[in-house]
C-alpha cells in the first residue's frame, strides 16, 4: 500500500469514528482508533495519529475509561517517538486526571511523575510545581506522609515558589499531625482552583488525628520543616492583595484582638450612656 493509500484509509477510519459516536458504539471507536493510528504512523503522520487517539479517548472516556486510558498512553508513546515531550505531557496530564477519577492513586502518581519528567525534558520546569502539589495530595490520600516528603525533595527544585510553598505546607501540617493546619492547607486557594479532580481529592484526604501541644513541641524538626522555616514570611498586605483576604483571619494581631475584647467588656459594664 502506497503512502497516500495509508493516509486515505486512515482518514476513512477517522470519519467512521464520527459515525460510531452517533451510534454510541464506544468499544468500536477504541478499536478503530488504534487501526487509524497505525495507518497514520505508517504514512509518516505521527502528530495526526496522536490527535486522533486523543480525540477518540475524550469521546469514550465517560463510558469506557479504561479503554480511554490505553488511548492516552499510546498517544504519549507516539509523540515521544518523535521526541516531543511537551505534547506527551498533555496526554499524561489527561491520563493522570482520569486515574484520579478512577481512584487509582498509585497509578496516578506514576503517571504524574512521567508528566513532570516530560515538562523538564520539554524545558518547561515552571509547570512542575502544579503537578507536584497534586502528587503530594495523592500521597496524603494514601496516608503515605514519608512518600509525600520524598516527592517534594525530588521535584521541589522546579516550579514556582508559591506552588512549592503549598506543597510544603501540606506536608508540614500532616507530618505535624495538626488537623487544623491540614484543613487550612487543603483549603488553599491554589488547590481550590486546580483541575476539578484534584479539588475534589481534598475530600478524600483523611485529616490527621492530631498530637497534643506538648508532644508536638517535643517532636524534632524534619529537614522539610527546616526548609519551611527558612522561607521568608509573606507580608499580610501581600496576602490580602493576592488572595482577597482569605488568609487574614489566620494573621490577626493578638494585641489588637485583646483591645477589641477590652472594648467589648467596657461597653457591657458601662452601657451606652
Amino acid at each position: 500500500m502506497s503512502g497516500l493509500r495509508y493516509f486515505s484509509a486512515a482518514k476513512s477510519l477517522d470519519q467512521a469514528i464520527l459515525l460510531l459516536k452517533e451510534l454510541q458504539d464506544w468499544k468500536e471507536i477504541s478499536t478503530i482508533a488504534h487501526k487509524a493510528c497505525q495507518l497514520f504512523q505508517e504514512h509518516g503522520s505521527p502528530d495526526t495519529a496522536a490527535l486522533l487517539l486523543d480525540k477518540s479517548a475524550k469521546m469514550i472516556e465517560p463510558h469506557l475509561p479504561e479503554d480511554a486510558l490505553v488511548l492516552y498512553k499510546r498517544a504519549m508513546e507516539v509523540v515521544m517517538v518523535e521526541d516531543r515531550p511537551r505534547q506527551a505531557s498533555e496526554f499524561a496530564s489527561r491520563a493522570g486526571r482520569l486515574l484520579v477519577r478512577l481512584g487509582r492513586y498509585e497509578d496516578a502518581i506514576n503517571m504524574l511523575s512521567k508528566e513532570m519528567n516530560y515538562h523538564i525534558a520539554g524545558e518547561n520546569p515552571a509547570a512542575v510545581g502544579r503537578v507536584l502539589v497534586a502528587v503530594v495530595m495523592l500521597h496524603l490520600a494514601r496516608e503515605d506522609i514519608i512518600a509525600a516528603g520524598k516527592a517534594i525533595q525530588e521535584w521541589g527544585g522546579n516550579g514556582q515558589q508559591e506552588e512549592l510553598q503549598v506543597a510544603m505546607n501540606l506536608h508540614h501540617a500532616f507530618d505535624s499531625e495538626d488537623a487544623q493546619a491540614a484543613e487550612r492547607a487543603l483549603a488553599d486557594p491554589f488547590i481550590r482552583h486546580m483541575d476539578v479532580e484534584y479539588a475534589k481529592l481534598t475530600r478524600s484526604v483523611p485529616l490527621p488525628k492530631g498530637l497534643s501541644e506538648l508532644e508536638n513541641a517535643a517532636r524534632p524538626k524534619t529537614n522539610l520543616e527546616s526548609l519551611v522555616d527558612d522561607i521568608p514570611a509573606i507580608d499580610d498586605d501581600d496576602i490580602e492583595n493576592e488572595y482577597g483576604g482569605v488568609a487574614r483571619s489566620y494573621h490577626k494581631d493578638p494585641e489588637a484582638e485583646s483591645k477589641e475584647i477590652k472594648n467589648d467588656v467596657d461597653l457591657e459594664e458601662g452601657g451606652l450612656c
